[in-house]
């Protein structure tokens, strides 16, 4: 069995939580800049946690995590 790729198991993680997050954006209740410093923090602390035990298989995707977190 393949293991899990952490780091798109993260980008997933967030994405269901961005969902969870729409009626509040919709609503009016939270702003586009507070669900970006939620994601800032989360990608954040997922690449601060895999850093030191990034596989080879999830390097690749770990620049794209960095790349992610630039852009915010």
């Amino acid at each position: 069995m393949k293991p899990v790729n952490r780091v798109l198991l993260a980008f997933q993680i967030w994405d269901d939580k961005k969902n969870e997050l729409q009626p509040l954006l919709k609503a009016g209740t939270t702003d586009e800049r507070a669900v970006l410093a939620l994601q800032l923090e989360h990608f954040r602390q997922a690449g601060h946690r895999l850093h030191q035990t990034v596989r080879p298989d999830e390097k690749p995707f770990l620049s794209l995590m960095h790349n992610q977190i630039s852009r915010i």
